[in-house]
């Protein structure tokens, strides 16, 4: 699976903020991936001090190419944001040999 890890820094205590990451292709900006914490029902609680969240995904459905990925951490209610890495880190997607592109799926005999 693929795995990101976002390192986290409040000085002063944050009550539930929201994290967003996004992933666009370099060649033309298509948005390939755009989840938060509260798309997906998961809640930070507070944020005091550092600390490191991870998401994981069974593989990124995406052809090769260049991408960037975008990191934000968003008020609660996305009032505003507290920072946001727009582009900041690359990711490359090289061919798989042979493993065909799309999401997950299985054939079956019917």
């Amino acid at each position: 699976g693929e795995r990101i890890e976002v390192e986290l820094d409040a000085p002063t205590p944050i009550e539930e903020p929201i994290l967003g990451v996004s992933l666009h292709r370099v060649s033309d900006f298509v948005k390939v991936l755009d989840v938060s914490t509260e798309s997906d029902g998961v809640s930070l609680g507070r944020l005091h001090g550092k600390r490191t969240v991870a998401l994981s995904f069974d593989h990124l459905d995406a052809e090769p190419g260049s991408y960037r990925f975008d990191v934000g951490v968003y008020e609660r209610h996305w009032s505003y944001v507290y920072d946001y890495h727009w582009h900041a880190y690359p990711l490359e997607i090289v061919s798989t040999g042979g493993i065909g592109f799309g999401p997950r799926r299985q054939w079956h005999d019917l």
